[in-house]
């Protein structure tokens, strides 16, 4: 019974992991914003302030969506003046 409930829990928290990997970085970002700001609303405890916190500081780290990488931003001037001389 035991193993029964440790894979269980396994297989949970495989799913979860997988659905947050594979959810666009756009919508992870939006979900946490709007769960932190649940979490820090007054009358929540600091345990559920703080876990929301870090969720979120989670789902900015880059974590293979493009939003940090150098293809979505515009070239800095130094690097359009290298390419064009």
């Amino acid at each position: 019974m035991l193993e029964n409930l440790l894979v269980g829990a396994i297989v949970v928290a495989a799913v979860f992991y997988a659905a947050w990997s594979l959810t666009p970085g756009s919508a992870r970002r939006n979900l946490t914003r709007h769960l932190a700001d649940w979490g820090r609303r007054p009358g929540r405890s600091s345990i559920v302030a703080h876990a929301t916190s870090a969720l979120e500081q989670a789902a900015v780290r880059k974590s293979g969506d493009c939003s940090n990488c150098g293809a979505s931003h515009a070239p800095r001037a130094t690097e359009q003046r290298r390419n064009d001389g």
